[in-house]
């Protein structure tokens, strides 16, 4: 679990990284990228969901104690 949790946020901030590498062109008012940004956006925030979500599984698990697994 703690794998499939580091993998998907490492994953989310390199997605998240890129994006706002992309929103530089949008401060100098180039609009052609806006498409791609909100794809990027809606993605940043779902691998982000996921990443918060799956490691607070794994910390549940943890919490648990022997007598939960």
């Amino acid at each position: 679990m703690g794998t499939i949790q580091g993998m998907g946020a490492m994953l989310a901030l390199v997605v998240m990284v890129y994006t706002g590498h992309l929103a530089f062109p949008l401060l100098r008012g180039v609009p052609k990228i806006l498409p791609q940004m909100r794809t990027l956006a809606f993605c940043s925030t779902l691998l982000s969901f996921l990443a918060i979500a799956t490691g607070n599984w794994a910390y549940m698990r943890y919490r648990g104690g022997i007598d939960f697994a």
